[in-house]
């Protein structure tokens, strides 16, 4: 299986964009760019603790960022 094909959560995908989880699950509830680019979308979302990622969304946003 390769790591882009990995689910993880909101804290390993903020580490991965180099943001607070607060500040990336902020800009996904109010529809609002993350620091210039746009926010990977959480696979699912169950609450405020349950959101899960795609690693290789995450990876494609976080080298839109640099």
């Amino acid at each position: 299986m390769d790591f882009k094909d990995t689910r993880i959560g909101i804290n390993d995908a903020a580490r991965l964009l180099n943001v607070r989880a607060s500040e990336l699950k902020a800009a996904i509830q109010k529809g609002e760019p993350l620091r210039g680019i746009e926010p990977p979308k959480p696979l699912r979302k169950q609450g405020d603790h349950g959101w899960v990622f795609i690693a290789g969304d995450v990876m494609n946003a976080a080298a839109l960022m640099k």
